[in-house]
């Protein structure tokens, strides 16, 4: 979930630019989870089920505010402790979100025919995880592995 929200959170500006509507959050998550499906088990309630639970426990503890039943974003208390819990969560699954970047550039460059794709066959999510926003992340990576 902190992965999913990180773009939002890494474009800076004020709380009310760093967050994203539940719906918008959901279809990240999605995304995220169609992408390493192979990666990890998760309990068979569903994505949805699952997001709500994630959504909830971030939330009670304190890394993550729901504002309007709408919109998620950084609690006041996680802004004010530099992010440490976010940035923690967000790069535990940071390096799997920059490895698939990385396969379907490298798929997708490698590819003979159809280059470049059209812009109606492109999937509508861009590449979050790239690897330059991995090498901005980096210091606060580095910062939240010493910490623990």
């Amino acid at each position: 979930m902190c992965a999913a929200l990180y773009k939002n959170v890494k474009q800076g500006g004020g709380a009310a630019n760093q967050r994203m509507s539940k719906r918008e959050l959901l279809s990240e998550l999605e995304f995220l989870s169609d992408l390493l499906r192979a990666e990890f088990v998760f309990p068979t309630q569903g994505i949805k089920q699952n997001s709500i639970a994630t959504l909830d426990r971030l939330v009670a503890d304190g890394v993550l505010q729901v504002e309007d039943d709408a919109m998620v974003g950084l609690s006041a208390h996680e802004r004010s402790i530099g992010r440490e819990h976010y940035d923690f969560h967000t790069f535990l699954i940071w390096p799997l979100c920059v490895c698939s970047d990385c396969a379907r550039a490298d798929t997708t460059a490698s590819r003979r025919t159809g280059w470049p794709p059209s812009r109606s066959s492109r999937s509508h999510h861009r590449p979050i995880f790239s690897s330059l926003a991995a090498a901005s992340g980096s210091r606060s990576a580095l910062r939240c592995v010493r910490q623990c």
